[in-house]
């Protein structure tokens, strides 16, 4: 355990564990709404069992006891520049309100990250998100301070979360785990941080969300032209709105009486967790648009059957699969996320010169 001033930092184990689900829960992402990123019951196990390394790394305050920050590391199987390899995603970054815009809580989190990555094997990079409307962090964390990393910018990822709807049995097939699994990995290779998955991921996934029913592969003519899964998140990890506007919060019964013409999902009361798939493992042909179309709707198709009233995409800002969204769903809701490389000064040499591939990180992994 490293001792910083009046706080220390560690390693969370399972005393501290409570605490950690308290701080996501009392301090959520601040926008338009202010939205909770909650993992209960249990933080260690939000990863699904997908990790090849999952620490969660805790500021507490000596005086009172209370934890007053938190930072998750995962180490992903994910594709960089077209090969596969294990890299730490940082994210769940959080600091309680009475101790922020204190550079030493991050100095401190941050120099127990690096003592992780010093004891393991894996790059001496990592990657990392920022909510495009977390102006506080964008600014703190790029601004080069003295004993933080260098977070470069990589690319926005936009995740667009569309109302479910009723509709015909989908034309696609169901998918097997392991055609599955290569499928989307075959297309995430072409994309940076794109998920590696194996056919045991997949199937691990089985009793987690995503079920073999929620599995599909389409064609066209004699070759598979996309596959996509919806994977219900919700036993392992919550999206909770906290708070609304007052002419939001009034207006919400009215709003949620015409989601389903608007295409944008209804918003339950604040402290209650918003009813989202996720759409994973998606692979498609950039200029087949009508497989595109077909993917995507049975995405939905698939949430009204499961009784979600909406899906989660995620594609990169800008790219065809995002503008094709953009087009076709036009009120649907979109938050908007920047991804950023993070190394130390010194290790700058480690970090890869990216290729210009589009980001595709799986959004059921951030």
């Amino acid at each position: 355990m490293a001792e910083r001033s009046a706080i220390s930092f560690r390693i969370a184990d399972a005393s501290d564990e409570p605490d950690v689900r308290r701080l996501l829960r009392e301090n959520p992402m601040e926008g338009p709404l202010h939205i909770s990123l909650e993992r209960e019951p249990d933080v260690f196990a939000s990863d699904f069992g997908l990790a090849r390394a999952h620490h969660f790394v805790v500021a507490r305050d000596n005086q009172s006891g209370q934890l007053v920050g938190v930072c998750e590391r995962v180490v992903m199987a994910v594709h960089v520049n077209g090969t596969a390899q294990c890299v730490p995603y940082i994210g769940g970054l959080r600091v309680a309100r009475s101790h922020r815009n204190r550079v030493a809580i991050l100095r401190g989190g941050f120099a127990e990250l690096r003592a992780i990555q010093e004891r393991d094997d894996t790059p001496r990079y990592a990657f990392t998100s920022i909510s495009q409307d977390n102006a506080v962090a964008l600014r703190i964390l790029s601004a080069g301070v003295r004993g933080l990393p260098a977070y470069a910018p990589l690319g926005s990822l936009a995740t667009t979360v569309i109302a479910s709807r009723r509709a015909k049995a989908a034309d696609g097939e169901a998918a097997s785990a392991r055609d599955l699994a290569s499928c989307a990995t075959r297309w995430n290779s072409d994309h940076q941080f794109g998920a590696a998955w194996t056919e045991t991921e997949v199937q691990e996934l089985e009793t987690k969300g995503l079920p073999p029913g929620n599995r599909m592969l389409f064609s066209r003519g004699s070759s598979v032209a996309g596959s996509i899964a919806l994977w219900d998140q919700r036993s392992h990890r919550q999206a909770v709105i906290r708070h609304l506007p007052p002419v939001m919060a009034a207006l919400r019964p009215f709003y949620n009486a015409l989601s389903r013409v608007t295409q944008r999902p209804p918003l339950p009361a604040p402290g209650l967790p918003m009813s989202v798939g996720v759409a994973s493992h998606f692979s498609w042909a950039d200029g087949d648009q009508q497989t595109f179309l077909r993917l995507v709707g049975a995405a939905l198709a698939m949430a009204h059957h499961m009784g979600l009233a909406a899906v989660a995409f995620g594609f990169a800002a800008g790219s065809r699969s995002h503008q094709l969204l953009q087009l076709h769903f036009p009120r649907a809701m979109e938050f908007r996320t920047r991804f950023f490389s993070v190394v130390w000064p010194e290790d700058r040499h480690c970090l890869p010169t990216f290729d210009g591939r589009a980001l595709h990180p799986e959004l059921g992994l951030l």
